[in-house]
């Protein structure tokens, strides 16, 4: 049984969560007792996507399915409360796909 499991139904939530370039979005539920804004998300990610796990947590950002396409992320300290998801609108992650800063090798 989870922590999740044990805490009372009124500090769950449940946030619906696409990984940018994933075909679908995935459930995750949170205490809000303990992640009151999105900066305080990025730690349930990295448990919840292995893709997040050596992910540095300020390289993650967070969209509204509606707004993403404006490339303007969420604010940091929006509250998880104010966030409204579901399957077909959901938080939408981006997170860089590799750990390179932009160097490469010359095959020349």
């Amino acid at each position: 049984m989870s922590n999740v499991d044990n805490q009372s139904p009124s500090s769950i939530v449940t946030m619906w969560v696409l990984l940018e370039g994933k075909p679908r979005a995935v459930k995750v539920k949170n205490n809000l007792t303990q992640i009151p804004e999105l900066d305080d998300f990025p730690p349930v990610l990295k448990e919840e996507f292995n893709e997040l796990r050596d992910v540095e947590r300020s390289d993650i950002e967070f969209f509204s399915y509606d707004d993403y396409n404006t490339l303007t992320p969420l604010p940091s300290d929006t509250p998880l409360t104010s966030l409204t998801t579901t399957a077909s609108k959901p938080l939408v992650v981006r997170y860089p796909l590799s750990n390179t800063s932009g160097k490469y090798t010359s095959c020349i």
